[in-house]
């Protein structure tokens, strides 16, 4: 998919299509119970596929950091320039 582009229209119509997917696949008996799995295991899954992963703790972190830089500059938040700056704040709540 292309994620969240153009006017809502288009990305309604990417939503209609992935949910006939899924309609499809709950038909087929093809979807997996969602009691196989568990919060460890999707973030193991994600990990073993080389997804960095941002949890609640450094989620609060980067939020608490982007609120701090905007402080500094007199407003309520600024936002980290790029992903790289965002997981390096991430990596650090997890490093305390």
């Amino acid at each position: 998919k292309r994620g969240p582009t153009g006017v809502i229209g288009t990305n309604r119509s990417c939503a209609v299509e992935t949910v006939g997917h899924l309609t499809e696949d709950l038909a087929a008996g093809t979807l997996p119970d969602p009691a196989d799995g568990d919060a460890q295991s999707v973030r193991e899954l994600l990990l073993e596929r080389g997804v960095e992963v941002v949890d609640g703790r450094a989620w609060l972190a980067i939020d608490e950091h982007e609120k701090g830089l905007g402080e500094a500059a007199g407003r309520e938040r600024t936002k980290l320039p790029n992903r790289a700056a965002m997981m390096d704040v991430a990596a650090s709540a997890h490093a305390r």
